[in-house]
């Protein structure tokens, strides 16, 4: 309290997170943190606990597209939908196959990309 700074904060942590301004470039989503809305030039990382194909859209299905989660050895599943290209005001839309089952959600969740200042 005495030198009013945390007495135990590495300074390589305080250059790259507070000097340098270093962010993730990732944006997550899982169904217990289901974000509506990410940055611009965020890339869409969906987070699952089964293995599922990700089905999902930018232009409100008129075209879609289909990628495999990945399995990240921890019991989560996860798949980055590119968001380059996208403007603020658009949005990508998806929901999952689920592989084991072969069973759609039956629900599509949207993302929302906006200017965030």
């Amino acid at each position: 309290m005495k030198d009013r700074r945390v007495f135990d904060t590495p300074k390589q942590t305080v250059k790259r997170y507070q000097v340098e301004g270093v962010t993730s470039q990732l944006a997550p989503w899982r169904f217990n943190l289901k974000c509506r809305s990410i940055p611009v030039g965020k890339l869409l990382r969906i987070e699952v606990l089964a293995p599922a194909k990700v089905h999902w859209t930018t232009d409100a299905w008129r075209n879609t597209h289909d990628l495999s989660t990945a399995d990240s050895g921890l019991g989560v599943y996860f798949v980055d939908l590119p968001t380059d290209g996208l403007s603020s005001g658009s949005s990508i839309m998806f929901t999952f196959l689920w592989v084991q089952g072969q069973r759609w959600e039956g629900t599509d969740f949207e993302v929302a990309i906006e200017h965030i200042s």
